[in-house]
């Protein structure tokens, strides 16, 4: 695995705290899948269907969603960890 140092401007480098702290990954991570996003989209637009089979619509098409739908069951989590038995009632 390699290394590198990269220099951002740093208000860009807070959002992506903010984000990667919020996703619940760390900033290795997130720069991984950045990254790689990148180059799917990059690679995508290049070689056409050979990169986005038929099934892909179906079934890959939503993996983008993962780090939305992290967030999104960390606020229900949340919420529901708040919820007094006696609301219940």
């Amino acid at each position: 695995m390699g290394k590198t140092t990269v220099e951002l401007p740093d208000p860009l480098l807070r959002q992506i705290k903010v984000a990667s702290a919020q996703d619940g990954i760390s900033l290795k991570q997130f720069f991984a899948e950045a990254a790689r996003e990148r180059l799917r989209k990059r690679n995508g637009a290049d070689s056409g269907a050979e990169f986005n089979p038929p099934w892909m619509q179906a079934f890959g098409g939503l993996r983008d969603l993962k780090q939305e739908t992290r967030r999104i069951q960390k606020i229900i989590d949340e919420e529901f960890g708040q919820i007094d038995e006696e609301d219940w009632r």
